[in-house]
């Protein structure tokens, strides 16, 4: 699909450094973004009127529990739940996200149907890795990611053997650690280090491993994740709506070059998953405890970080970048002054009009209708 987003008001290209254009295109071709600014010579591309939108990057939720929908909404129909789960998130700008659900296939074909980038796979436990298979799985958004569902519970050695294998593969692997202090103080007697102490002193921390919350941890594991280089998935809102006390250490680890991201954990407490609100929540959070953050630094964390976080090449609007782009309409801004300088103030409290995933349009607000009947397609055919 080809097309280009004509005189967008403005065009939020990139975070940090905050870089914003005003009536500009963005010409996309086969999925990615080919350019942006004036571009002559597109007159044969389909254009798409951008005059009164805000185009920015689309958010990525680097860590999710899709699943966690069907206790929320209380539908015990699985497919329709977690198409209501894909059709929330692209409702709120978000074109890729990253599962830990046993569900996996079930989440992986919902995202098919919507159009959003999925990562996702087998919740390990105490099985062995050779008993899962990934193979077969035919969607060219979806890329594999194992996760260890209780580091604590695995057999040390089933651990190593699994992890080991997994990396020679090279699959990236996701692990939860240190989400409360109970969790942490549970660990350290049981195995007489700290979680990632523990994976750092077996020689599994890598650049391929994804470590969720990192709420509680100490200088030292802090120093094991810079020396070893994991990534990063942070949930402090949905943490903290969760009644657990500690926050990550967001700007030590930026100040250290470490990939960090913001996932929305799950929609048990929240019933979005709404990152607007964990922008917010966040700038207040840490602004709470002392610690000086922008607005900006947050957008950034949950576009471009939460898509490194997830190894996809967007999360800016940049030229070979993967056109995932979030369209807000400048008349539904809550503010009635629009400047560039103020923009990412406005953004964090604003609606997502479009999303828009891979060069194609996945969500809009006047397709409605469409949503409707893909949620009641979507229920598992009645039992005879």
């Amino acid at each position: 699909m080809y097309f280009t987003l004509n005189r967008c008001r403005y065009v939020i290209s990139s975070y940090m450094p905050l870089t914003i254009l005003e009536d500009a295109n963005i010409v996309v071709d086969g999925g990615k973004i080919v350019c942006i600014g004036e571009c002559h010579g597109y007159n044969n591309y389909d254009r798409i009127d951008c005059r009164e939108k805000v185009a920015a990057p689309a958010f990525g939720n680097a860590h999710i529990h899709t699943a966690s929908i069907l206790k929320y909404v209380g539908d015990l129909d699985l497919r329709r739940a977690i198409t209501m789960a894909m059709i929330n998130m692209a409702s709120n700008g978000i074109a890729a996200f990253q599962s830990m659900d046993e569900e996996y296939i079930e989440i992986i074909n919902a995202a098919k149907n919507i159009g959003l980038r999925v990562r996702a796979g087998p919740v390990i436990k105490s099985e062995k890795c050779e008993s899962f298979n990934i193979e077969g799985v035919s969607y060219n958004l979806y890329s594999p990611i194992i996760s260890i569902e209780n580091l604590l519970e695995i057999d040390e050695e089933a651990l190593k053997s699994c992890m080991e294998n997994l990396l020679n593969k090279e699959l990236d692997i996701q692990i939860p650690v240190s989400r409360t202090v109970e969790e942490v103080l549970k660990f350290k007697r049981r195995k007489g280090l700290l979680p990632v102490e523990y994976l750092a002193r077996n020689n599994l921390l890598s650049g391929r491993v994804v470590l969720s919350h990192v709420n509680w941890i100490s200088s030292w594991e802090l120093e094991s994740i810079v020396h070893y280089r994991p990534r990063v998935a942070i949930c402090p809102y949905s943490d903290v709506l969760s009644g657990i006390n500690g926050i990550p250490p967001i700007k030590t680890l930026l100040e250290k070059n470490v990939i960090v991201g913001i996932g929305t954990e799950t929609f048990i407490h929240r019933g979005s998953s709404n990152m607007l609100k964990d922008i917010s929540s966040i700038v207040a959070l840490y602004r709470y405890s002392n610690t000086d953050i922008e607005v900006e630094q947050v957008m950034q964390l949950a576009t471009q970080g939460s898509y490194s976080v997830m190894n996809i090449n967007a999360g800016t609007i940049e030229v070979g970048r993967e056109a995932d782009i979030a369209i807000l309409s400048v008349k539904r801004m809550k503010y009635s002054v629009h400047t560039k300088r103020v923009l990412p103030l406005i953004i964090h409290e604003s609606y997502v009009d479009s999303t828009i995933v891979n060069g194609s349009i996945v969500w809009s607000v006047d397709e409605m209708d469409r949503y409707t009947r893909l949620l009641d397609s979507s229920r598992y055919p009645a039992s005879i």
